[in-house]
């Protein structure tokens, strides 16, 4: 007996940011189903996107540190490694510095981390007479 999928429906849920996984727990079928039903209605799927408003529920949740990155999949309707590699990308990112800009007595670059960068690097080049 054929299955029959809404392509309508299926296509919001996958760019809504749904995972496969949790599209086919949203439509009562089989995730391969699911896979099955994107290759033949010819859908591009890129599994790693994630819209700006679910992206930021994912991180919130994360710096809250109440729930697991599974809690936080089953939450949000997207894979574990979705939330991981959105945990990953706030581990690695760089902290804004929140010194204002303000010019080096030496050589008059613009600064936002202390000591002169640009003077260090001129010193550690320059030949030692």
């Amino acid at each position: 007996m054929p299955i029959c999928i809404d392509r309508d429906r299926l296509g919001l849920l996958l760019a809504g940011g749904y995972s496969q996984r949790a599209a086919a727990r949203e439509l009562s079928v089989n995730r391969w189903v699911v896979a099955k039903a994107i290759k033949a209605f010819g859908m591009r799927v890129r599994s790693w996107h994630v819209d700006t408003r679910k992206r930021n529920q994912i991180r919130d949740y994360l710096q809250s540190g109440v729930l697991s990155q599974r809690e936080i999949a089953r939450t949000c309707h997207v894979s574990q490694n979705t939330v991981g590699r959105i945990a990953r990308e706030l581990r690695n990112a760089q902290p804004m510095s929140t010194v204002n800009p303000c010019r080096c007595p030496d050589c008059g670059s613009v600064l936002r981390v202390f000591p002169c960068i640009a003077c260090s690097v001129r010193r550690s080049a320059s030949p030692v007479v």
